[in-house]
């Protein structure tokens, strides 16, 4: 149940933290803004998809997660007849979507690439899909933290031998054409930062991937050394941080 409010609470602060970059997308999209139906694939507790049906209520909304804790706590939280949650697995789910958002779900999938195949299938033809995912290579603090580098190094280590792949959005272009019914429209990087007034938001996320890794990490690194280190960075006021995402609008044929 702790890992479960440490979630609850990090899955908000990421889209307080992103949403207004990412906004701009949907706004310059045009499939997005003719889009009636729309499925967000891996939609954790909701906060993102009730963003998306506060500024555009006239379309339908599903969002869909493998875990049922995050959906039963979505659900818990509907405003508006557009949208619902419902436990799914992109692998298996059924349906045609309009507009379909997966939002760093295939850094965590062992087989992004039958994810990516799933997508194609799920989007409407004449529809699209939007991915988002981590780029790790932006990441970046200032004043630098070498023992939390290290940490975020033994987590991304401990996810490739997994299976799973932080830097999948390399790849996106060739899943995409691969699926034989995707093409790229849109490949772009943004980089949500401390600026501006985002500082607080970046304390609360870091300080909170510290408490849900360390205890799959304590072989691995030192750390009680990142906590040390992180926590002499917050105190800062003039600390400067950034992370990256890739975006990929894939349009269906």
């Amino acid at each position: 149940m702790a890992d479960d409010a440490l979630w609850r609470e990090l899955h908000s602060l990421q889209t307080a933290m992103c949403f207004p970059l990412e906004l701009p997308i949907y706004y310059a999209s045009p499939s997005w803004l003719r889009a009636r139906s729309v499925l967000d694939v891996g939609a954790g507790h909701g906060d993102y998809l009730r963003g998306l049906v506060r500024r555009f209520p006239e379309k339908s909304y599903l969002g869909i997660d493998i875990e049922p804790s995050y959906i039963e706590a979505a659900a818990a939280t509907v405003e508006s007849r557009a949208i619902a949650f419902a436990v799914g697995d992109v692998m298996t789910f059924e349906g045609s979507y309009e507009f379909v958002i997966a939002r760093l779900l295939l850094q965590h999938l062992e087989d992004p690439g039958r994810a990516v195949s799933r997508l194609g299938q799920l989007t409407a033809p004449g529809g699209s899909a939007l991915i988002i995912d981590a780029l790790d290579c932006y990441r970046a603090f200032y004043p630098p933290l070498l023992a939390y580098a290290e940490f975020f190094e033994a987590y991304r280590e401990l996810e490739r031998a997994a299976g799973r792949d932080r830097d999948i959005m390399q790849r996106v272009p060739d899943l995409a054409r691969a699926t034989g019914i995707f093409e790229v429209r849109e490949w772009d990087v943004l980089i949500p930062s401390t600026f501006p007034g985002h500082l607080d938001i970046f304390r609360a996320v870091y300080s909170r991937v510290i408490n849900l890794l360390t205890p799959a990490l304590r072989e691995q690194c030192d750390t009680a050394e990142a906590r040390r280190e992180f926590d002499r960075w917050c105190a800062d006021d003039l600390a400067y941080a950034q992370v990256g995402l890739r975006i990929a609008r894939l349009d269906r044929m």
